[in-house]
């Protein structure tokens, strides 16, 4: 378990946003509006608060976001390329641990990054809710970064698969509506609006 003295840093934050939103039609997903706010807007806010940093990945120039954002360091790599990208950006920087998001998370907890933190002597800690996992929301200890460059040059793509090997630590989140509910169709879209206007995080 982790030990935080006064030399303590937080982790380098990304937030994952090369998806396509295929399932969302013609719209930009993560443009679309809550509540007078972008769903990376909303996830931004989440994050900013637990993390030093914060950075977002992504193949594109048009997020309208003050945040720095860094593209693919592997084409075509799929989300593994964005957890690389993260992991090789934080080993540059001087960072020993990544905490990553996807970019359409809207309601990720504020106990997000130190429940993770608990168990920073694994090498992969993720996020579980409803009992399913979620790759995508987790720490990363930088250690990593040459074998994942390893297998995305050998073609890996998948990140449940890539994992299993180091026996991630999963923390899960029991209580209340999925804090890790992602919008990816129009339906979400609605059900998202409508528990945060009713105050549902």
């Amino acid at each position: 378990m982790i030990n935080k003295s006064q030399h303590y840093t937080p982790p380098l934050g990304f937030i994952i946003a090369g998806g396509t939103s295929s399932r969302m039609g013609r719209d930009d997903k993560l443009l679309l509006s809550i509540c007078g706010s972008s769903i990376l807007n909303h996830v931004i806010n989440r994050l900013s608060p637990q993390l030093g940093s914060l950075i977002v990945n992504a193949n594109r120039e048009d997020l309208n976001t003050s945040l720095e954002v860094i593209p693919d360091q592997i084409k075509n790599s799929g989300p593994l390329g964005g957890i690389y990208t993260a992991l090789k950006t934080a080993k540059e920087r001087g960072f020993s641990k990544v905490i990553t998001s996807p970019a359409d998370t809207p309601f990720i907890p504020k106990d997000f990054v130190s429940r993770l933190e608990t168990y920073s002597s694994k090498p992969i800690v993720v996020a579980k809710s409803q009992g399913r996992v979620h790759p995508i929301l987790a720490l990363w200890d930088t250690t990593l970064l040459s074998d994942m460059e390893w297998a995305l040059n050998k073609g890996e793509r998948k990140i449940l698969s890539w994992i299993e090997k180091y026996s991630p630590a999963q923390i899960e989140w029991i209580d209340g509506p999925d804090p890790f509910f992602n919008i990816n169709t129009p339906e979400d879209l609605a059900q998202a609006k409508k528990r945060l206007s009713q105050g549902s995080l």
